[in-house]
C-alpha cells in the first residue's frame, strides 16, 4: 500500500476532517491571502488552494480563511496544458491509434534528466510535475491550519 494511504488508516484524526479524491482535471485555487479575504467577504465558506503552494503559503492563506481550506494532499499536480490533443495527433501519425485516458505517457526535455507525466482528457492534454507531493511530512502543521479537506489525486498512481 502506498505510503501516505498506510498512513492514514493509521492514524485518528478529528472528524470533521474530509478525504477526497480527485479525478485528473484542469484546476486552479486560491494563491494568496488577498484572495482568501475577498472570498470571505461575500460569504464563501469552503476555498480550494491551487496544488502548488508550499507549506508556508497555505499556513499564511489558513490565517485569513475563515471557511474551510482544501488542499492536495498526495499526488502529482498539473503545471501546464494544451487545448489541443497533442497526444492523439501524435500517436495517429506514428503509432496508428488513439490516446486512451487510461495510458500513462511521459514527455522528456533534452535538457532534463526525468520526465513529465502527461495525460490526455478529451481534446485536452495535461502536463504534470514530474515527482508526486505528500504534506505527510508537514501533517501535523496541515492540520493545525485550518485545513478540513485532503484532496488525494489518483492520476499516475499504480
Amino acid at each position: 500500500m502506498h505510503k501516505f494511504l498506510t498512513m492514514l488508516t493509521h492514524t485518528k484524526f478529528d472528524k470533521n476532517l474530509k478525504f477526497i479524491t480527485s479525478p485528473p482535471k484542469p484546476a486552479c485555487g486560491l494563491t494568496n491571502k488577498y484572495s482568501s479575504l475577498s472570498i470571505n467577504n461575500i460569504g464563501i465558506d469552503h476555498v480550494c488552494l491551487a496544488n502548488e503552494l508550499n507549506l508556508k503559503d497555505i499556513l499564511e492563506i489558513s490565517k485569513f480563511t475563515d471557511g474551510n481550506i482544501e488542499i492536495l494532499a498526495q499526488g502529482y499536480y498539473q503545471i501546464g496544458m494544451s487545448k489541443r490533443p497533442l497526444l492523439t495527433y501524435f500517436l495517429n501519425k506514428f503509432k496508428k491509434r488513439d490516446a486512451k485516458e487510461s495510458d500513462h505517457y511521459y514527455i522528456k526535455e533534452e535538457s532534463r534528466d526525468y520526465a513529465y507525466p502527461i495525460m490526455q482528457i478529451e481534446e485536452d492534454l495535461l502536463i504534470y510535475i514530474d515527482k508526486q507531493r505528500s504534506v505527510l511530512p508537514y501533517f501535523k502543521d496541515i492540520l493545525e491550519a485550518n485545513v478540513k479537506y485532503l484532496r488525494i489525486d489518483t492520476a499516475f498512481l499504480d
